[in-house]
C-alpha cells in the first residue's frame, strides 16, 4: 500500500486563527538565550487565502516593545504557501519565505538571502500542530546550504480562551 501524499491547501493555516500567548525563546546576537511572551491574533482575508498575524510583544529583549505583521499568502496553482514577516524593529523586508504543509501537522517554508558582504544564508521555518490549541514554529539558519541547520527562534502559541 502506498503512503497518502499530502496536497497543502489554503486551509493549512487555520489551526492558528484566533487569539494567542506566546512562549518565545529566541537567540540574541551576544549568543544569550532569552525567554519573553507575545501575544497575536491571527485573522483570514481574500476568501482564506490570505492570513494575518498581528504580534505585540511588549518586551522583545535588547529591542524593547516591538509590533509586528506576519502575511501568509497561499497560491493555488502551485498549492504553496509565501510568508512575510514585518517588524517594528527593522526596515521591510518583503522577500517570501515559501513553502508548503508536508503533512496534516508539520509544515516547512525556505528562503535565501544574501547578506552585505556576498555570503548567502539559508532560512528556514517549521510549524507544527501539537494539539488543537497548541502550536509550535521553529526558525533556523544554515551557512552550509542547508546541510546543518541552528534554530535561533521557537515560539509555542498557546491558544488563548475566548472573553
Amino acid at each position: 500500500m502506498s503512503p497518502v501524499s499530502h496536497r497543502s491547501s489554503a486551509r493549512d493555516f487555520d489551526c492558528l486563527l484566533g487569539s494567542w500567548t506566546i512562549d518565545n525563546l529566541w537567540l540574541g546576537a551576544g549568543g544569550d538565550w532569552h525567554r519573553f511572551r507575545s501575544t497575536a491574533i491571527v485573522t483570514r482575508h481574500l476568501d482564506g487565502l490570505v492570513l494575518v498575524d498581528e504580534y505585540d510583544m511588549p518586551s522583545f529583549p535588547t529591542r524593547g516593545h516591538v509590533k509586528a505583521l506576519n502575511i501568509r499568502a497561499f497560491d493555488e496553482e502551485t498549492a504553496q504557501w509565501q510568508l512575510v514577516w514585518l517588524a517594528s524593529y527593522c526596515p521591510p523586508d518583503f522577500r517570501p519565505v515559501v513553502g508548503a504543509w508536508t503533512s496534516p501537522d508539520e509544515g516547512e517554508f525556505l528562503q535565501t538571502l544574501v547578506l552585505a558582504d556576498g555570503a548567502s544564508v539559508a532560512v528556514r521555518f517549521r510549524y507544527t500542530r501539537l494539539a488543537a490549541d497548541h502550536v509550535h514554529w521553529e526558525q533556523a539558519m544554515s551557512h552550509d546550504h542547508g546541510e546543518t541547520w541552528a534554530t535561533d527562534w521557537t515560539m509555542d502559541f498557546h491558544r488563548r480562551a475566548p472573553r
